[in-house]
């Protein structure tokens, strides 16, 4: 009795080991990659004051920045797809060392507004992030 528990003991030790070390060379071949290659921050804002909306994109870069930034920012109207005021430009560093971005539009009806902002990252002609956020909702 006394062995075949010692060769059951054995057989159990021998196969967590054998999964232990599996599972660590399953998680080697995962490679965890950085949210974004070239941007260390990224904020989409949206403010009203008075009966203007302000949306507004600021983009920190990491150490290896993009040469340039292509944005299209919208902002809308909660429960629509159809943009309230859209623009489209390329954005290039600033003296403050980041991307940035703001455009304001009249508001003529209450309600709740956001902005998205659609932003490729452009590194030697080479897209090197493509990413979509928005803000925050606002009532107005």
């Amino acid at each position: 009795m006394r062995q075949i528990r010692t060769i059951l003991w054995i057989m159990v030790v021998v196969l967590t080991l054998a999964t232990v070390s599996y599972g660590a060379e399953q998680n080697k071949e995962k490679e965890i990659l950085p949210r974004f290659s070239s941007l260390s921050s990224v904020t989409v804002d949206t403010n009203i004051k008075g009966s203007t909306a302000y949306s507004k994109v600021t983009l920190e870069p990491k150490s290896a920045a993009p040469d340039y930034v292509k944005v299209v920012v919208k902002l809308m109207k909660e429960g629509s797809s159809t943009a309230i005021k859209s623009w489209a430009k390329t954005l290039y560093l600033t003296d403050a060392g980041d991307f940035y971005f703001e455009g304001s539009q009249l508001l003529t009806r209450r309600g709740t507004y956001y902005t998205e902002a659609t932003i490729e990252c452009y590194r030697g002609g080479t897209v090197v992030d493509d990413l979509i956020v928005a803000s925050e909702m606002v009532e107005y």
